[in-house]
C-alpha cells in the first residue's frame, strides 16, 4: 500500500460493489414500493431479496475496512465528517434492518421510514467520500533529496543526494536553501579575503 489507509485493490472494488449494491437496490425497492415508481419492475419481492443479500455482503466489506482503513483515517484525521458519518449511518441501518425483520409491530412503520431516510443519507456520503478521495491533491515527484551535512574537516555545509523520489515543493525548498547557504559562505570567503589582503601586502613589504 503506497499512502496510509489505503485498502488493497481487491478490498477496495469488494467495498465498493457491495455498498453500490446494497445502497442501489434499496433505493430501487423504496422507489417501486413506497413511492409506487415502475412498482412491478422495482417494488417485487425478488428486488428485496437481493437488498437484503447485498446488505450481508456490505457488512462483511464494513468489518473489513474496520481494523485498518478506519484506524489510519483516524490516525490522519482526512475526511473525518465522511467517514465517521458513514459509520454512524451504517450503524443505524444496521439495528434498523434488524428491527425490521425481529422487532414488535407496532412500530415497523417508524423504523421503515428511518430506515429508508438514513440509507439516502448514507448513499449521499458514501458517494462524497469516494469523490473527496479521488480530489486530494497528490505531491509531484520529481529530482532528488538534498540532504544538508556539515562536515567538520571541511568546514561549512554541504548538500548530498541521498534519495531519489521526494514532493517538488520539497525539492525546490532544498535548492533555495542550498543558494542561500552557497551564497552566505561566498560571503565568509570574500569577507575573509578582504581581512587577509591587508596582511598580505603588509608582509610583502616589511
Amino acid at each position: 500500500m503506497s499512502r496510509l489507509g489505503k485498502m488493497p485493490s481487491w478490498q477496495r472494488w469488494f467495498t465498493l460493489s457491495s455498498m453500490l449494491a446494497c445502497s442501489l437496490s434499496g433505493t430501487a425497492y423504496l422507489m417501486g414500493h413506497q413511492f409506487s415508481l415502475q412498482k412491478e419492475w422495482l417494488g417485487i419481492h425478488s428486488v428485496l431479496a437481493w437488498h437484503g443479500i447485498t446488505a450481508i455482503l456490505a457488512t462483511l466489506a464494513l468489518g473489513s475496512v474496520l481494523p485498518f482503513h478506519l484506524k489510519a483515517g483516524l490516525k490522519a484525521k482526512r475526511k473525518m465528517v465522511s467517514g465517521l458519518g458513514q459509520l454512524g449511518f451504517l450503524a443505524i441501518l444496521l439495528i434498523s434492518g434488524a428491527l425490521l425483520y425481529y422487532g414488535p409491530a407496532e412500530t415497523r412503520d417508524e423504523v421503515i421510514i428511518t430506515h429508508w431516510i438514513v440509507g439516502l443519507l448514507f448513499f449521499a456520503t458514501f458517494i462524497m467520500h469516494g469523490v473527496l478521495a479521488q480530489l486530494k491533491p497528490r505531491p509531484i515527484y520529481s529530482g532528488s533529496v538534498l540532504m544538508l551535512v556539515r562536515y567538520r574537516h571541511l568546514g561549512g555545509w554541504h548538500f548530498h543526494s541521498v534519495c531519489r523520489l521526494i514532493p517538488q515543493e520539497a525539492r525546490i525548498q532544498h535548492a533555495a536553501d542550498h543558494r542561500n547557504v552557497s551564497k552566505h559562505q561566498e560571503e565568509r570567503h570574500t569577507n575573509s579575503m578582504n581581512l587577509q589582503l591587508p596582511f598580505a601586502i603588509h608582509s610583502l613589504i616589511y
